[in-house]
């Protein structure tokens, strides 16, 4: 496991509770008309169809199901998934403008998950508001930046001020 050092900010969020009910929804409904038409149990292609969907939807979750925000003294870190992917570090210096959005992000930009754009990456996991961060010149320069360039990281979070502020006060 990482150390982590120099930790100003930590938040963790996953999807609502209801996310995951609707999710795998389908599964009782598959089940219920197996016991209702025992015959479709012979047909193996069908039930090893199912197991695949049910595996691809459990490896979603564990793949996008959670993110984690640290804001370290030096940079600020984003993972996702249940498994810790780091998908996005940016140090202080690539930060142009940092501000608060009050407003309801899963409506702003369509629904829970991962949204990208026209230069926007959004990550939203609470019901809330959340951060703006506007990127600068630094941030492009490094690494893949014609495949990833975008001007604006939007980040939910449960305390906003908090992160905002935490964000702001990295050296």
């Amino acid at each position: 496991m990482e150390t982590i050092s120099g930790l100003l900010y930590k938040e963790e969020q996953a999807f609502p509770a209801w996310f995951y009910l609707l999710f795998f929804l389908w599964i009782p409904f598959v089940i219920l008309v197996f016991v209702v038409n025992p015959e479709l149990q012979e047909r193996s292609e069908l039930v090893l169809a199912i197991l695949v969907a049910s595996l691809f939807e459990i490896l979603l979750i564990g793949f996008i199901g959670k993110i984690t925000v640290l804001v370290k003294w030096n940079e600020l870190v984003v993972k996702i998934g249940f498994f810790g992917k780091t998908v996005t570090k940016i140090k202080k210096v690539e930060i142009k403008n940092v501000r608060v959005v009050n407003e309801k992000l899963w409506k702003k930009y369509g629904g829970w998950g991962i949204k990208a754009n026209f230069g926007v990456i959004a990550y939203v996991y609470s019901n809330g508001g959340g951060v703006e961060i506007e990127l600068g010149e630094d941030y492009y320069r490094k690494g893949l930046s014609k495949l990833m360039k975008f001007q604006k990281l939007i980040l939910s979070s449960k305390n906003p001020e908090r992160l905002a502020n935490a964000i702001m006060s990295m050296s």
